[in-house]
C-alpha cells in the first residue's frame, strides 16, 4: 500500500486499544505517570512511583502506553539500592486510581 502525506493525517480506523476500545478507555482520558520499573515480562511491567519494590504493582502492557525515561535509583525488597529504568506510563485513570499509582 502507498502512503501519502494526506494518510498522515486521516483519522486512523482502529483506536489505540483496537475493537476494544471502548471498554479500556479513550485516549482522551489516559494520564502519564512517571515510574521504575523493577520487572517487566511480555504481558505487565511492575512498577512503583517512589523506586521501592515494597511498593510496586502489576500493569498490564495492554491497557498503557509506555515511553523511557532515563534510569533511577530504585531499592529491591532486601534493601539493595541498584539503578532502574524511569518510564513515562500513559494509561486510562480509573486503572491508575485502582492500581494506587494515583
Amino acid at each position: 500500500m502507498t502512503r501519502d502525506t494526506f494518510d498522515l493525517f486521516t483519522p486512523r480506523e482502529r483506536g489505540r486499544f483496537g475493537d476494544d476500545e471502548q471498554a479500556r478507555g479513550d485516549v482522551s482520558d489516559g494520564i502519564d505517570i512517571d515510574v521504575v520499573r523493577h520487572h517487566e515480562t511480555d504481558e505487565g511491567l511492575l512498577v512503583s512511583r517512589d523506586g521501592m519494590e515494597a511498593n510496586a504493582v502489576w500493569l498490564s502492557k495492554s491497557v498503557c502506553e509506555i515511553a523511557f525515561n532515563g534510569v533511577a535509583w530504585g531499592t529491591l525488597r532486601n534493601g539493595r539500592r541498584l539503578r532502574m529504568r524511569s518510564l513515562t506510563v500513559t494509561l486510562p485513570e480509573r486503572v491508575a486510581i485502582e492500581k494506587g499509582l494515583r
